[in-house]
C-alpha cells in the first residue's frame, strides 16, 4: 500500500495513477473533485471540504478521524466502507450501496440516507439531533 501524507506526494501519485485505490492518505484536505476511485483506500485525519464531489467507487474504504461534513454521495458504491470517529454531519447518501458499511463512533447529526441499500450495515444508534435520517429504499 502506498502512503501519502503531503500535497506534493498526492499530486505525484495522481499524475501517475489517477486514483487513490489501495493507498493510505494521512492528514490532507480535499476540495473540488475527488479522484475517480478511492476503493480499498485508507484515509486518516483527512478533511473533505463541503461540496467536494466524491467518487462513485469507495467500496472497502476506511476513514478514520476524518471530516466529511456536508458532502453528498449519489449512487456510490460504499460496500463494506468503514467510518471510524468521523464527522459526517449534514452529509447525504442518496441511492448508495451501503451494504456491510460500518459507522463507528461517528457524528451523524442531520445526516440523511435516502433509498440506500443497508443490508448488514452497522448504523449508529443516535437520538435527538445526533440521529441518522433513514428513508427506505
Amino acid at each position: 500500500m502506498i502512503r501519502i501524507n503531503s500535497l506534493e506526494e498526492l499530486s505525484h501519485h495522481m499524475n501517475c495513477h489517477c486514483d487513490l485505490s489501495f493507498t493510505r492518505v494521512e492528514n490532507l484536505t480535499f476540495s473540488g473533485t475527488a479522484p475517480p476511485s478511492m476503493a480499498d483506500g485508507t484515509f486518516v485525519g483527512c478533511e473533505f471540504s463541503p461540496g467536494t464531489a466524491m467518487p462513485e467507487n469507495l467500496s472497502g474504504a476506511l476513514f478514520v478521524d476524518c471530516r466529511l461534513v456536508g458532502l453528498r454521495f449519489d449512487r456510490a458504491n460504499l460496500f463494506g466502507v468503514q467510518f471510524v470517529r468521523c464527522d459526517l454531519s449534514h452529509t447525504t447518501f442518496h441511492e448508495c450501496d451501503l451494504s456491510a458499511a460500518q459507522f463507528i463512533d461517528c457524528a451523524v447529526g442531520m445526516t440523511r440516507l435516502t433509498h440506500c441499500d443497508l443490508d448488514a450495515a452497522c448504523l449508529p444508534e443516535g437520538h435527538g439531533e445526533d440521529k441518522l435520517s433513514v428513508k427506505a429504499a
